[in-house]
């Protein structure tokens, strides 16, 4: 099978994927939904779906840091990260309305073109590659999901970041 041929099948997986991740997912939302078992169920999907070692939503946590609240570990030989705190300010100017809009995808952490904040978090976590995606309600900051890769380099594609803008949207 040439490039394209696996492309479209990957894109149709990934949408699939999607499909399945949120009639798994819905469930939770019919009842009184218990936001703790949403989240949890949306790494743990996410994870699987996009065939990562780590996945995670980071919090806020007072005013200038993120902690990992909800955590997929699709590689059980890695640390666990589970309520680690980072400080936000090295990476985002607050985390008001106005901190963290866009995408921010890392296909190689060791890359020049990564800032020293972003690479010593990084590496310091075991993730060679890494794509952080912001959960927003109304402009508003809420949450980041991330999603690494730790055992190779990876490269995200244009699908692959819409597919996680489109599951950001879901959850906010």
């Amino acid at each position: 099978m040439d490039d394209t041929g696996l492309l479209l099948k990957k894109k149709l997986k990934m949408y699939q994927g999607l499909e399945a991740m949120l009639n798994r997912i819905s469930p939770e939302i019919c009842n009184v939904i218990d936001l703790g078992a949403f989240l949890q169920a949306t790494v743990d999907e996410l994870g699987r779906t996009m065939d990562v070692c780590r996945c995670e939503v980071l919090v806020r946590e007072g005013h200038d840091h993120l902690k990992v609240a909800y955590e997929y570990m699709g590689d059980i030989s890695l640390s666990s990260h589970l309520s680690r705190t980072f400080p936000a300010r090295r990476l985002v100017n607050g985390l008001d309305g106005e901190g963290w809009k866009e995408v921010l995808a890392i296909d190689a952490v060791d890359s020049n073109s990564l800032s020293e904040p972003y690479q010593h978090i990084l590496q310091g976590r075991e993730i060679l590659s890494a794509i952080i995606v912001p959960i927003r309600f109304k402009e508003a900051f809420l949450a980041l999901v991330g999603l690494y890769h730790c055992r190779r380099p990876y490269t995200w594609s244009p699908e692959e970041i819409s597919f996680l803008k489109s599951i950001a949207q879901q959850v906010a």
